[in-house]
C-alpha cells in the first residue's frame, strides 16, 4: 500500500518488478526485509538500501496499471 503526498492510497502490485531485475532478488525471498522497506530520501522511492529501490515515477506507473477502468 502506498500513501502518496496529497493522502491519497493505492494497492500496488511490485511483485513482477522484483521479478524483472537481479538486484532484487534478497527481498524475493526474505519476507523481513521485504517489509523493511521505507520511503527514500525526500519521498521519491521506495528504497531498501542504495541499489535496491523502486522510483515514485514506477510506483505511480504500477499503481497505474492495476486502477480500474
Amino acid at each position: 500500500m502506498v500513501t502518496w503526498k496529497g493522502g491519497a492510497r493505492s494497492m500496488v502490485d511490485v511483485s513482477r518488478h522484483l521479478a524483472a531485475y537481479a538486484i532484487f532478488a534478497p527481498v524475493r525471498t526474505d519476507d523481513e526485509l521485504f517489509r523493511s522497506v521505507s520511503v527514500g530520501e525526500w519521498g521519491w522511492c521506495a528504497h531498501w538500501s542504495d541499489e535496491m529501490e523502486i522510483s515514485a515515477d514506477t510506483l505511480w506507473r504500477l499503481a497505474l496499471e492495476k486502477a480500474p477502468a
